[in-house]
């Protein structure tokens, strides 16, 4: 599989996620940077419309476990079991930063419907992984 597919997958999930937070969100400071050095006034998609709502809270957790998946098979491209070992540190890295907002060491909600948009992210990254692989016979070149 050419790396190509790899980078592809991860940098997409991480800029459809910034994107929608450059547009949702009014406290982030890359925002108001971008906004200020561009001289423009801010505009920002509301999310109180409840499909809006649904995607900012579980959706940017879901892109970031997709991401993160395959930004590990990357890096773990000579691995016999890439597959594996990227799955257990992006759902050990999820659990632990919800963990983390939990007990407020970090800012966020530290639900455990996070964990779940996470996990859904990682089983639809290993999806496409297969289907991609299952058409690619030498995926591991």
């Amino acid at each position: 599989m050419k790396n190509r597919f790899l980078i592809a997958n991860c940098f997409f999930g991480l800029l459809l996620g910034f994107v929608f937070y450059f547009l949702s969100d009014n406290n982030l400071y890359i925002t108001n940077w971008i906004y200020s050095f561009l001289g423009l006034n801010k505009t920002f998609i509301s999310t109180d419309i409840i499909p809006l709502h649904i995607i900012r809270i579980y959706g940017l957790d879901f892109i970031w476990a997709y991401s993160m998946w395959f930004g590990i098979v990357l890096v773990s491209y000579g691995l016999n079991y890439k597959i594996v070992v990227a799955s257990i540190i992006t759902i050990l890295c999820g659990i632990v930063l919800e963990i983390f907002q939990g007990i407020q060491l970090v800012s966020g909600t530290g639900d455990i419907l996070d964990v779940v948009a996470e996990l859904i992210g990682v089983l639809v990254a290993i999806i496409v992984f297969l289907f991609r692989s299952r058409k690619d016979v030498n995926y591991n070149e």
